[in-house]
C-alpha cells in the first residue's frame, strides 16, 4: 500500500534498543573494573529486573560475580537494618535503575524527533513505522488533528500486516513458499513488533552464549 511500510520495526523502539545496548556494553565493563561504579550500581540496588538479565547477557559470570557481590552485600545490610518499605524495594524500579532513566531520556528525544518529522510536513504520511505505544505517546506532542490522522494510518498498516499474515499461512509450504514477499516473510516479527513493541525492550536478550542455566 502506498505510504505503509510493514517491513521495517518501530523507529522510536529501534533506536532505544540500540542505546540501551551501547549503554549496558559499556557499563558491564564499568562495573567489572571499576570500584566507583560498583559502589555506586550497589547504592543503588543494581538494575531493575528486567535491565538485570540484559545486562548478565552481556557480562560475563566473573563480572557479573564481581559487581553484584557488593550489590548483594548492600541488600544484606537494608534487610538487617530494617531499612525497607517493602521487599518489592530492593531492586530498583524505572525511577532509580540507570538503564531506565536512559531509556525514557532516549524516548523523549526521539518521540520529539518523530513529531517535529509529522509536523514539518503537516501529515503523518508517509506514517513513521511506529508501535501502538509510541503511537499513544505522540499523541501528547502533536496536534489532535495529526493524531487523528496518525491513527488512520495505523488503522492502515495493522489491515496491511493482517493481509501480509494472511498470505503467510496460505503459501507457506514448500511449492508456494518462494513466492511470498518481504512484507509476507516478516509478517509475524513485525506484526507483532508494531502491536506490542520490540521484543528487545520487554525481555531479556539472547545470545549464542549462555550463563550455565
Amino acid at each position: 500500500m502506498n505510504g505503509v511500510d510493514t517491513t521495517s520495526e518501530c523507529v522510536v523502539c529501534t533506536r532505544l534498543r540500540d542505546v540501551l545496548f551501547d549503554f549496558l556494553a559499556q557499563y558491564q565493563y564499568d562495573l567489572s573494573t571499576d570500584e566507583e561504579v560498583r559502589n555506586r550500581h550497589a547504592e543503588l540496588g543494581g538494575f531493575c529486573p528486567l535491565h538485570t538479565w540484559q545486562y548478565a547477557e552481556m557480562a560475563s559470570p566473573k563480572g557479573v560475580c564481581t559487581a553484584y557481590a557488593e550489590v548483594c552485600r548492600a541488600w544484606s545490610a537494608k534487610l538487617r537494618e530494617g531499612r525497607l518499605g517493602s521487599l518489592h524495594d530492593l531492586p530498583p524500579g524505572p525511577d532509580r535503575c540507570p538503564a531506565c532513566s536512559l531509556k525514557s531520556f532516549a524516548e523523549r528525544v526521539e518521540l520529539e524527533r518523530v513529531a517535529a518529522m509529522i509536523t514539518a510536513v503537516g501529515q503523518p504520511r508517509p506514517a513513521p513505522p511506529l508501535c501502538l505505544a509510541h503511537v499513544e505517546a505522540l499523541g501528547d506532542v502533536i496536534s489532535p488533528s495529526l493524531f487523528r490522522r496518525l491513527l488512520e494510518m495505523q488503522a492502515e498498516v495493522y489491515d496491511e500486516i493482517a493481509r501480509n499474515m494472511e498470505e503467510y499461512v496460505k503459501n507457506d509450504n514448500p511449492a508456494d513458499r518462494r513466492t511470498l514477499t518481504q512484507e509476507q516473510r516478516v509478517a509475524h516479527r513485525v506484526g507483532l513488533g508494531r502491536m506490542v513493541g520490540h521484543r528487545r525492550l520487554v525481555t531479556p536478550w539472547e545470545f549464542e552464549k549462555t550463563m550455565g542455566g
